[in-house]
């Protein structure tokens, strides 16, 4: 086959457009490749099979197969198209993230993309978010929303949930970041030096600070602190217990002090709790073997 380069502009349902839009690009064209392009007349969908790639509004979305379903557009001539679905190999890329997955569905009215799959991934200079069931993109709310072990990773540090939700937003400069993100069911809070576990959270991107409610635990070694409410600062360590709706509890394990020992005649300290003395030595052809020795 020889590969198509076709720019379309799509006769769309009228809706907002955002800063960064696939389908809802105002009056840009939607520049779609692929190495084969057929118009199923009957069933009004548009097949670009073998790399296809749209780009529209400084987003582009790759799969092996794209599909998109057209109906009559209802304010005048020509149809629109409400739906489009990817296969395969499925990728979202725009300025600030690249999206990952394995099949997709672009819901045009709802202006909401579900990607499902193994290894969904969500790839931006400020994490990494993954999920196991499902990964949603609403473009209008400028929301993301990972299902099932979400998981939002930042060097040595890990936040994990059921469900969770990004939230994107302008910088001073205008560029679009997560600037937020809202967990709920299992929280899991892991770092170099301690686990921290609730019911739900708040973490706040650009200061590192999660806020954190409903059975809070904090563990550090040994150490258990107990909860309703708690703030931990991913990026100086710290964490704290609010005493919110009750008193807060906690469990703290002494390190055991080593207690020296001497062994008998000899002079040389042992620290491990016990003096072992084996002594063998031969008496009269037979040899002589000394019993442990507790400290005291």
């Amino acid at each position: 086959m020889y590969p198509y380069a076709i720019a379309l502009l799509l006769i769309l349902a009228p809706a907002p457009a955002t800063s960064q839009s696939l389908i809802q690009g105002g009056d840009d064209p939607m520049n779609l490749t692929a190495d084969d392009l057929v118009w199923h007349r009957d069933n009004n969908k548009l097949v670009a099979t073998g790399n296809a790639r749209v780009i529209r509004a400084g987003v582009e979305l790759r799969a092996d197969v794209l599909t998109a379903y057209s109906r009559d557009n209802p304010q005048g001539e020509g149809n629109q198209f409400y739906r489009v679905d990817a296969d395969g190999n499925v990728q979202i890329i725009s300025k600030n993230e690249r999206v990952f997955g394995d099949r997709g569905e672009y819901k045009i009215d709802d202006q909401n993309f579900v990607l499902v799959g193994e290894n969904l991934r969500i790839e931006s200079n400020q994490g990494l978010i993954t999920a196991r069931d499902q990964l949603e993109y609403w473009e209008a709310k400028q929301q993301f929303v990972a299902r099932g072990d979400a998981t939002i990773v930042k060097e040595d540090k890990r936040v994990r949930a059921d469900i969770l939700l990004a939230l994107l937003g302008a910088t001073p400069k205008g560029k679009q970041e997560i600037q937020q993100v809202n967990v709920w069911g299992n929280v899991l809070i892991s770092t170099a030096t301690e686990i921290v576990r609730a019911e739900k959270g708040v973490y706040n991107v650009r200061t590192g600070i999660v806020r954190l409610q409903g059975n809070v635990k904090i563990t550090r070694g040994k150490t258990q602190l107990n909860g309703n409410d708690a703030e931990v600062d991913l990026n100086s360590g710290i964490s704290r217990l609010i005493g919110g709706k009750g008193r807060v509890r906690g469990l703290i394990q002494p390190h055991k002090l080593q207690r020296r020992c001497h062994k008998s005649g000899t002079g040389r300290d042992r620290t491990d709790g016990t003096d072992e003395r084996t002594t063998i030595g031969k008496r009269r052809g037979r040899s002589r073997r000394a019993t442990a020795s507790r400290c005291r």
